[in-house]
């Protein structure tokens, strides 16, 4: 097996070399029960060519790797599927120096289904100014009974309506400035309050899936937002955000509405509720585990590696360099920096 090749073929050009790439991923042995359909799911995309990134070749001009690209005004987030025989260092190296020309600026990449083992992805993107944030899936079944919570004297809790876009914006916006790691999994733009409106219009336009209408409320006083949670349909019911006002903190607001939530989705007939939170977000940790939210069976443990520097955060560089990662079998690890 000779090195890859520097080509990087658009997937849009190459429909039929990524659907035999995607056909011998299907043969290799099953580690993960969900690889499979996950697989099954990118074929119409990609035979119709709809699926924006790249296709790397190998040396014998055979596919090695597909790149999708999720493209923003910010920069290019870009999801990496590798072959077999490629999941190794040299080839992580070779790789990112062809990224980092055609999807320039690269500002984060994701490993799928076996990819790349995190000691080697760190060999490789820690010194190119790469830094690794966990995100942790967890589900709660919803069979039994919800407890319901009362709100405070004076606060109102509503469902969201379309009109809320500018209100939830701000609020996102104040929410995320205390929470970085958040900002960065998912930012689109530099200017913060651009970005949040920006994430307000892809919640309420379904971006991340049908808005749950019923379950997405607000909390609201004398006409200003304190907390939300937004629920939409992927893979089932998933919170899609919990937010609330650095002021309004440890009144008790986020356990209030995602009860509310719960009751309105156990009533709608949804079994279970998911939920992502990210790695380094402690208190949303505990939050969750005393609701009863835990990793489901198998654990979904994923990470994305983001250029903090490019997304205007350096202040968090050092602080994701001794942040918690899971060690090849999935369990946390505490590493220190270098």
């Amino acid at each position: 097996m000779g090195p890859p090749s520097k080509v990087l073929l658009s997937l849009a050009d190459a429909p039929a070399e990524a659907l035999a790439f995607i056909e011998r991923l299907l043969q290799e042995p099953v580690v993960d029960p969900r690889e499979p359909p996950r697989l099954e799911e990118l074929k119409p995309q990609l035979r119709e060519g709809k699926k924006p990134g790249w296709l790397w070749l190998g040396p014998g001009d055979e596919a090695i790797a597909l790149l999708f690209d999720l493209g923003a005004p910010i920069g290019h987030r870009v999801r990496v599927l590798l072959g077999p025989g490629y999941r190794t260092r040299s080839a992580c190296s070779g790789l990112l120096e062809l990224l980092e020309r055609a999807a320039a600026p690269l500002v984060a990449l994701r490993f799928l289904g076996p990819g790349l083992d995190l000691p080697t992805a760190v060999e490789v993107l820690e010194p190119a100014g790469f830094r690794y944030l966990l995100r942790v899936d967890l589900e709660r079944s919803l069979e039994d009974e919800v407890p319901e919570g009362a709100p405070e004297p004076g606060l109102v809790l509503r469902e969201i309506l379309p009109q809320d876009a500018d209100r939830l914006a701000v609020l996102l916006d104040r929410a995320y400035s205390t929470d970085p790691y958040d900002r960065v999994m998912f930012q689109e733009k530099i200017d913060a309050v651009e970005d949040a409106r920006a994430s307000v219009t892809d919640l309420l336009a379904g971006r991340y899936g049908p808005w749950i209408a019923p379950a997405s409320l607000v909390a609201e006083r004398g006409g200003r937002f304190e907390a939300t949670v937004f629920c939409v349909l992927n893979d089932g019911a998933l919170v899609a955000e919990l937010l609330v006002d650095p002021s309004c903190r440890r009144r008790g607001l986020g356990r209030l509405l995602l009860h509310a939530a719960m009751r309105r989705l156990r009533a709608a007939g949804h079994p279970r509720v998911r939920l992502v939170y990210t790695g380094p977000n402690r208190p949303a940790r505990e939050l969750y585990a005393s609701l009863g939210f835990a990793p489901p069976d198998p654990p979904e443990i994923g990470g994305e590696w983001v250029h903090v520097g490019r997304l205007g955060h350096p202040e968090i560089e050092q602080e994701l360099l001794t942040a918690s990662v899971p060690r090849p079998g999935g369990s946390p690890a505490r590493r220190a920096a270098p």
